[in-house]
C-alpha cells in the first residue's frame, strides 16, 4: 500500500474586488501496489507543482499467466 499525505496552501485576491477566495486542507490517498512492484526503489518529486511517482517492477517478479475465456457465438 502507497499513501501519499499533503497540505494544499492557496490564497487568492482580486486587486480589483474586495474578494479573497482561499482553498486549503490535508489530504490523504492511497493505492494498492501491484505484486510485481519493487517497493524498494519507489521513488518521487515535484516539478512545477505536480507529484511524480515512479514504481519500478521487480525484476525477479514472474508473470502469472492465465487463460480467459471467451463467451459469445462464434
Amino acid at each position: 500500500m502507497l499513501t501519499l499525505k499533503g497540505e494544499k496552501r492557496e490564497e487568492k485576491t482580486d486587486a480589483t474586488a474586495h474578494v479573497t477566495e482561499r482553498r486549503y486542507g490535508r489530504f490523504q490517498r492511497s493505492f494498492r501496489l501491484p505484486d510485481n512492484a519493487d517497493h524498494t526503489a519507489i521513488a518521487a518529486r515535484v516539478d512545477n507543482g505536480v507529484l511524480r511517482v515512479v514504481i519500478p517492477k521487480n525484476p525477479n517478479a514472474v508473470p502469472k499467466a492465465r487463460t480467459i475465456p471467451i463467451a459469445g457465438k462464434t
